[in-house]
C-alpha cells in the first residue's frame, strides 16, 4: 500500500519543475534552490505517508455492517431492484485523527452501489455510523466482503 500523490500534489510537484526549470533557464540560483528545497520537502512528505498502511493495519480498524430493518427487509433478505440500506460503523482504536477521502465498500457482481457512504473523519478512539444504499441485481446470497479506505496523508499531499 503505497501512498499516491493526490491531484494538490501533482500541482506542487509541477510547480516544483518549473521553479527549477526557470532557475535552468535563466541561470538563476533562487528558483533552483527554492525548487529543490520543494522536492526534499515533498519526499520528506512521502516518507512520513509511506507507513500509514502499516500503522492502521497495527491499529486495527474495527468494521462491522447490517442490514437497515427499516426499509422494509425480512430477515435480512433483499429483493432484486429496489435499493436497500446498509449501516455501518467503523471503530478507531488509533491515537490520531483519520481523515477518509472515500469509503468504497467491495462488492460482488450481484450487488450494485447505489448512494456511496460520504467521507468521513475518525477521531481517535472513536466508533463513528454511516449507511450506504445497495441495489441488488439477481436473486441469490450476496455477501459484503468489506470496505475500501482512501486515507488522506500528511499535508493532503498523499492518500
Amino acid at each position: 500500500m503505497l501512498p499516491m500523490a493526490s491531484r494538490g500534489a501533482l500541482v506542487l510537484l509541477a510547480a516544483l519543475g518549473g521553479l527549477v526549470g526557470l532557475g535552468l533557464a535563466t541561470t538563476r540560483p533562487e528558483p533552483i534552490v527554492l525548487g529543490s528545497a520543494g522536492f526534499v520537502a515533498f519526499a520528506l512528505a512521502f516518507a512520513r505517508a509511506v507507513p500509514t498502511g502499516r500503522r492502521l493495519r497495527r491499529e486495527r480498524l474495527e468494521l462491522a455492517w447490517w442490514l437497515d430493518h427499516g426499509t422494509g427487509l425480512a430477515s435480512g433478505s433483499a429483493v432484486p431492484g429496489p435499493p436497500f440500506t446498509v449501516r455501518c460503523y467503523v471503530r478507531h482504536r488509533g491515537t490520531a485523527i483519520l481523515e477518509v477521502v472515500e469509503l468504497r465498500p467491495l462488492l460482488p457482481e450481484a450487488l450494485e452501489l447505489v448512494d456511496a457512504p460520504p467521507a468521513l473523519r475518525f477521531r481517535p478512539g472513536s466508533r463513528t455510523e454511516f449507511a450506504f444504499r445497495l441495489r441488488a441485481r439477481t436473486a441469490g446470497r450476496a455477501v459484503v466482503h468489506g470496505l475500501a479506505l482512501t486515507v488522506r496523508g500528511p499535508l493532503g499531499l498523499f492518500e
